[in-house]
C-alpha cells in the first residue's frame, strides 16, 4: 500500500467525519438538545465509510473507473479540507460558509482529478 493511498484514505476519513458531523448537529440542535452525543458516531461511521472506500479503491482496485472514482472522492477530500481550513483560519467566516466553500473547492478538486485519472487510464 503506498504512502499516497492512504493519505487520500485519511483525507477522506476525516472530510467525511467533519461533514456529517456539522450536519447532523445542526440538523437535531433544535429538537434535540444533546446532538453532539449523536453526531459523534454518526461522524465516525461516515468518516470510516469513505476512508474504507478510498482506501480499497485506490490501493487494491484493479478496475480503471473504480480507482479513477476513489482517487477523486479523495481528491475532493483533500481539496475540500484544504478550502475549509483557509476560509475558517484565514479568511475568518463562519463555519457553515467555510463547509460551503470548502464542498465547491472540493467538488471542482474532484472533478479535476478523475478527468486527469481518466485520461491517462486511457493512454495506459
Amino acid at each position: 500500500m503506498r504512502l499516497r493511498a492512504l493519505g487520500l484514505a485519511a483525507a477522506a476519513g476525516i472530510a467525511g467525519f467533519l461533514v456529517t458531523f456539522v450536519a447532523v448537529a445542526e440538523l437535531l440542535t433544535p429538537s434535540f438538545e444533546f446532538s453532539v452525543f449523536v453526531a459523534i458516531p454518526a461522524g465516525v461511521v461516515v468518516g470510516a465509510l469513505f476512508a474504507a472506500a478510498v482506501l480499497f479503491g485506490v490501493g487494491g482496485a484493479d478496475d480503471s473507473r473504480q480507482r479513477s472514482l476513489a482517487t477523486a472522492l479523495g481528491s475532493f477530500a483533500v481539496a475540500f479540507l484544504v478550502g475549509f481550513a483557509v476560509s475558517f483560519a484565514v479568511v475568518g467566516v463562519g463555519a457553515a460558509l467555510s463547509i460551503l466553500v470548502g464542498l465547491l473547492v472540493g467538488t471542482v478538486g474532484g472533478i479535476v482529478a478523475y478527468g486527469r485519472r481518466r485520461r491517462t487510464a486511457v493512454r495506459e
